[in-house]
């Protein structure tokens, strides 16, 4: 299989991977026939890309770090749980209280009772999770009506796979987990036309943004979770190495390991926030949003590392870029060097020791014509350089037997 862009499907491809909504239903199921109703749909839901069979490399499989149905559940539950926020915020703003200068309600027990089905969510998250040496196949697909609550998920799963590297006690990746997965819950309570705004955003929209992360905070406060770690995520996650950062102009320390002192600073970034901050920053970039696409796996890498030091943990970053392969599997790649230049095709296979140099099959020439397959390892092609593309030459006829 391979994504392809919505704009580039024609009928007669089939769906490669399920499609879910935002509630984690399907939308379309794996073996779905495309049509130019199922394409007009996605483009209605504003799909920027899918994954696809078309005959040219159906045997490549993408890896699920987290098995569909998991992440289904998962997605929806956090879904719902947005969503009993929300109408308890527009019940309070009703009410009109003069009391509460916070736009953050108090919870119910409708609320309680949705917010306490994430943790089998998250004991399932983890299970997984502990199962994977490399985050290939990270990033799901996202529409705009799904990108607040499958980013979560995503996010959360990056996280994981750095606390379990970090050797974290379960407790804590169950903390680090209910933290990722509701760090943004205080965008609940900012207008979505600020949200959705393709424009840059005045400096009163600014000063809106700039309060969710409170609002996160306050709302997990309430939340029937005695920990304490979830609620400093959302409070923290927008926080800087450098103390540029919002709400409260936090430190952090630019390494992992930290003195007794450091540990319990009140003015320094703890250490789950700050992996928390590599992963969001990550699952941001590498996904397809209303107003871009999702940006090329080596410009994610490129733009992490400028982020290093100022914005995003040294150390931290170091050992997450370590977990992730620059191109994952199924991935569009051009020879950009060497003695196939101008070759196009998929990612086949990657290995943990080298991120940055996986096996590749070559399936068009320079000319955009079918070729033989060919299979190539790249950490034994050192002369050879490759970037990723959108997509491969489209409707190639099949090679002649």
């Amino acid at each position: 299989m391979r994504r392809m862009p919505v704009d580039a499907l024609s009928p007669g491809l089939v769906v490669a991977k399920t499609i879910y909504g935002e509630r984690g239903d399907v939308l379309l199921r794996k073996g779905t026939a495309i049509t130019g109703g199922v394409i007009a749909a996605l483009t209605r839901r504003e799909f920027r890309a899918i994954y696809v069979r078309d005959g040219l490399a159906d045997d490549i499989e993408p890896p699920d770090i987290v098995a569909e149905h998991i992440r289904a559940n998962v997605t929806k539950h956090v879904h719902d749980a947005f969503a009993v926020i929300h109408a308890a915020a527009r019940s309070l703003a009703r009410e009109g209280s003069k009391e509460k200068s916070s736009p953050v309600p108090s919870l119910a027990s409708p609320a309680l009772q949705v917010l306490q089905s994430l943790y089998q969510d998250i004991e399932n998250i983890i299970d997984e999770v502990l199962e994977v040496d490399t985050l290939d196949g990270l990033v799901s697909l996202k529409s705009h009506d799904t990108y607040t609550f499958c980013h979560s998920v995503d996010v959360t799963i990056a996280a994981l796979a750095l606390g379990k590297r970090l050797a974290l006690p379960r407790d804590t990746l169950r903390q680090l987990a209910l933290g990722c997965l509701l760090h943004d819950i205080g965008k609940v309570f900012v207008d979505p036309a600020i949200l959705r705004k393709p424009a840059a955003l005045t400096p009163e929209e600014w000063a809106v943004i700039h309060r969710h992360p409170q609002w996160s905070y306050e709302t997990i406060s309430q939340m029937p979770f005695p920990e304490i770690l979830p609620r400093h995520v959302g409070w923290q996650h927008h926080e800087r190495q450098d103390g540029s950062g919002y709400p409260r102009g936090l430190r952090g320390f630019n390494r992992i390991a930290r003195t007794a002192q450091e540990r319990f600073d009140p003015d320094g970034i703890l250490l789950v926030t700050e992996i928390t901050q590599v992963a969001d920053v990550y699952s941001a970039l590498a996904s397809d949003r209303p107003h871009r696409p999702a940006l090329p796996t080596e410009m994610v890498v490129t733009t992490l590392r400028q982020m290093a030091g100022a914005h995003l943990n040294t150390e931290m970053l170091d050992l997450f870029l370590s977990l992730v392969p620059v191109y994952g599997v199924g991935t569009s790649i051009l020879v950009t060097e060497g003695r196939l230049r101008g070759f196009q095709g998929l990612v086949t296979a990657n290995a943990p020791a080298h991120p940055d140099r996986p096996v590749i099959r070559l399936l068009f020439d320079p000319q955009g014509k079918r070729i033989e397959p060919l299979e190539v390892n790249l950490h034994k092609e050192q002369g050879l350089q490759i970037a990723s593309t959108p997509d491969l030459p489209h409707r190639a006829p099949a090679l002649r037997a």
